[in-house]
């Protein structure tokens, strides 16, 4: 459930605010709906990773497709990269990572307290 519900919000608000906002979600939601004696923060972590990695996965390839991979092909040969699928997948990866530190920290946070 917790990886459902940051992946709509934050799917939702990073089409009016900046990317860095996908890192304020899963803290919040990390922070508010798990219970530091109940919950791990493997648990914690993996929903934040999936839930904003899936949502950045989701947006790359609405972009490319959207754009006849005009954009994702130049940006991929911007940086020198060999594949198009291989930015994609990195996008992926960047906002799996950022998501699913976020998520362990939102948890750490409430621990602590």
């Amino acid at each position: 459930m917790l990886f459902i519900l940051i992946l709509v919000v934050a799917f939702i608000l990073q089409i009016f605010t900046p990317w860095w906002v996908s890192a304020i979600v899963p803290i919040v939601f990390c922070y508010y709906f798990s219970h530091p004696k109940r919950d791990s923060s493997r648990r914690a972590f993996w929903s934040g990773f999936a839930g904003i990695g899936a949502g950045w996965l989701l947006y790359s390839l609405y972009i490319h497709f959207t754009t006849d991979a005009i954009l994702t092909g130049k940006v991929a040969e911007m940086i020198q990269l060999p594949s198009i699928w291989i930015l994609i997948a990195a996008t992926g990866l960047i906002g799996a990572v950022v998501g699913g530190i976020a998520g362990i920290t939102g948890f750490w946070i409430k621990k602590a307290m």
